[in-house]
């Protein structure tokens, strides 16, 4: 059905952009080019998601595995400066990862 539905899509957005003669113009492909991606775009938003939310579950257990390494080692202050950077780093990417959610 998706393959229809796009055969759809892109043969209404051709109709709308066919210049007075007629003739399908460069400028009027471009716009079919684009019309194509925005609808590939639309049709895997939903797996993007889904994706961008199992990362984000990957991240927040890293950093609870990095807390409970922090609460159950003692270090010196050369590797506590490691763990506060690894974990920095990974809150810095769930929050990326939570607002393109």
């Amino acid at each position: 059905m998706r393959g229809i539905e796009k055969d759809l899509f892109i043969n209404l957005a051709t109709h709308v952009i066919i210049n007075s003669s007629g003739i399908l113009s460069s400028e009027s492909a471009v716009c079919v080019e684009f019309a194509e991606k925005q609808f590939e775009f639309f049709t895997n938003i939903e797996q993007y998601i889904i994706n961008l939310k199992c990362k984000k579950k990957e991240l927040h257990s890293k950093i609870e595995e990095i807390l409970e390494y922090i609460e159950s080692t003692h270090y010196n202050v050369a590797q506590g400066y490691e763990i506060y950077k690894m974990l920095r780093e990974c809150r810095i990417k769930r929050k990326e990862k939570m607002k393109k959610a």
